[in-house]
């Protein structure tokens, strides 16, 4: 067997996907907190993780969400590169946890992600028209549509599985 041959053998068992999974600690450092922030209602912490803090100078938003939305835990980043060498598109799968639900489904949010003078902060400004056709051709990625078919097959066994989670998300989504 040749070194080449080895070589195509090896690659037969490798499973390439476009995305790196928690591959820089800041990054994830970012969104945990981001998340700890937003279900402990933190708008001074908050105001430090994105690029515009007067975003949250109006809390109702996050105070209705987390008032659902109590905690997010085993949060995985995925990311790819952004548009420019600054920036990384951060698909964050969580499980989240959900007043009066038993179960924890999974969750699944994309942060454009900015490197501002040394320190990576959430871009939550209107994107140009450029990064936003940016990201919606990676979102439909295949590596990327199957991590969000990941999370829709966990929810469904939630659905299925859990009558208290089942009761909420109908309620949510009107089908009540």
């Amino acid at each position: 067997v040749t070194e080449g041959e080895l070589q195509d053998e090896n690659a037969k068992y490798e499973t390439v996907y476009k995305y790196q999974t928690n591959a820089n600690p800041d990054i994830n450092a970012l969104i945990a907190d981001y998340y700890s922030a937003l279900a402990s209602k933190d708008q001074k912490v908050l105001k430090t993780l994105v690029t515009d803090p007067s975003q949250f100078d109006d809390m109702t938003d996050v105070l209705a969400k987390a008032a659902v939305v109590t905690g997010y835990s085993n949060i995985n980043c995925y990311t790819l590169d952004g548009l420019s060498d600054d920036a990384t598109i951060c698909y964050a799968v969580s499980n989240i946890s959900i007043k009066s639900v038993d179960s924890r489904p999974l969750d699944i949010s994309c942060f454009y992600v900015v490197n501002v003078d040394g320190k990576y902060l959430i871009y939550n400004e209107p994107y140009s028209e450029e990064v936003g056709q940016y990201i919606k051709s990676r979102d439909e990625e295949e590596d990327i549509q199957a991590l969000y078919q990941t999370v829709q097959d966990n929810i469904n066994q939630c659905l299925e599985d859990d009558e208290s989670f089942s009761t909420f998300y109908n309620r949510v989504n009107g089908n009540v």
